[in-house]
């Protein structure tokens, strides 16, 4: 079963506004995320200190977002340069 991708309304506007490529090369990572998002295959990591938040890597760029098992639902928290991410 696939997940449900949403947006917090902070992670909608930082994606909006990456480079147009920026953005779809993101957007197709959440897709296939979106189909088993705990797969070794993505470049996904448990942050620590967070609460339940995960990474994904996207090149220079990194996607923080939490799971709800229950709903199936991927929730993008934030979408920032990796100089900007972590702070």
């Amino acid at each position: 079963m696939s997940y449900t991708v949403t947006f917090t309304r902070h992670a909608a506007k930082a994606l909006k506004a990456l480079e147009k490529t920026t953005q779809k090369r993101i957007l197709d990572a959440l897709k296939t995320l979106a189909k088993e998002p705990r797969a070794p295959q993505h470049d996904v990591k448990k942050l620590k200190g967070g609460a339940g938040e995960y990474r994904l890597r996207v090149g220079d760029y990194r996607v923080i977002y939490t799971l709800t098992d229950s709903k199936l639902e991927v929730t993008v928290v934030d979408v920032a340069h990796r100089r900007d991410a972590y702070s």
